[in-house]
C-alpha cells in the first residue's frame, strides 16, 4: 500500500467580475450662465463593501465646465457630487475581497428652468476575489510525475498623495480646463509596504 501525505496552501482566487452603470447629475450654474462650452468630469471611489449577494460601493464625480455668460465672458466652474450604488449577485459574501474602478464614460449637458445641469454616466468594474486553499501531494513512496506550478496571493492595499507642481509663463492668466493622466513606472513591494513611482501629465 502506497503513502500518501497532502498538505493545503491558503491563496485568494478571482472568482468573478460584475460591471454597473449609474447616471450622476449635478447642477452647474444658475441664470448666468448661457452656454457651456465644455464639460469634464472624473470618477474616483469613496468606499465599498460586500455583504451576501450584494456587492455596495460609493464615490465621487468632479464636474469642471466652461461655461459663456451673456457678455460673451467665459468661466470655469467646478462642482462635485456624491453617489451610491449596489451590485447584486447570490455568490458575493462578505469573506470576499473586491478590486473597484470606476470611469467616466459618457458626459452631457441640459438646461431646465434656467439652470443648467451636467450629467455623467459612471461605469463600474469590479474584480472579486475568494479566500481558497490549494491542496497538494507534499509525501508519497509512489512514483509520479512532478512538475512546477505558479501559486499566487493577492494582497489588497492603498493609498493616496497630493502632489504640487509650480507653472511659471507670462501668456497664462487662467485655467479654463484641466485633464490629468497618472504613468505608473514602478511598484515594489517591500517589509509591509508598497512603494509606487510615476508621473502625472496635466493638461491645462
Amino acid at each position: 500500500m502506497h503513502h500518501f501525505h497532502f498538505e493545503t496552501y491558503p491563496a485568494t482566487l478571482p472568482l468573478l467580475c460584475l460591471t454597473a452603470q449609474t447616471a450622476v447629475e449635478c447642477k452647474i450654474a444658475g441664470g448666468e450662465a448661457t452656454s457651456c462650452l465644455s464639460v469634464h468630469a472624473a470618477a474616483v471611489p469613496t468606499g465599498k463593501e460586500i455583504l451576501s449577494g450584494e456587492f455596495r460601493y460609493g464615490g465621487k464625480v468632479l464636474f469642471s465646465v466652461i461655461c459663456e455668460d451673456a457678455e460673451g465672458q467665459l468661466h470655469r466652474i467646478e462642482r462635485g457630487a456624491e453617489f451610491s450604488h449596489a451590485i447584486e449577485d447570490p455568490s458575493l459574501a462578505p469573506s470576499h475581497e473586491g478590486n473597484l474602478r470606476l470611469f467616466v464614460a459618457k458626459t452631457s449637458v441640459r438646461r431646465e428652468n434656467g439652470s443648467v445641469y451636467a450629467t455623467a454616466i459612471v461605469s463600474a468594474a469590479v474584480e472579486i476575489f475568494a479566500p481558497s486553499e490549494l491542496r497538494y501531494l507534499a509525501d508519497t513512496d509512489a512514483i509520479c510525475r512532478k512538475e512546477e506550478i505558479a501559486a499566487s496571493r493577492f494582497v489588497f492595499c492603498s493609498g493616496a498623495i497630493e502632489a504640487e507642481d509650480e507653472f511659471e509663463t507670462d501668456y497664462l492668466n487662467d485655467v479654463l480646463s484641466h485633464a490629468e493622466q497618472i504613468l505608473v513606472e514602478r511598484a515594489e513591494c517591500g517589509g509591509g509596504f508598497v512603494t509606487v513611482e510615476g508621473k502625472i501629465n496635466l493638461l491645462i
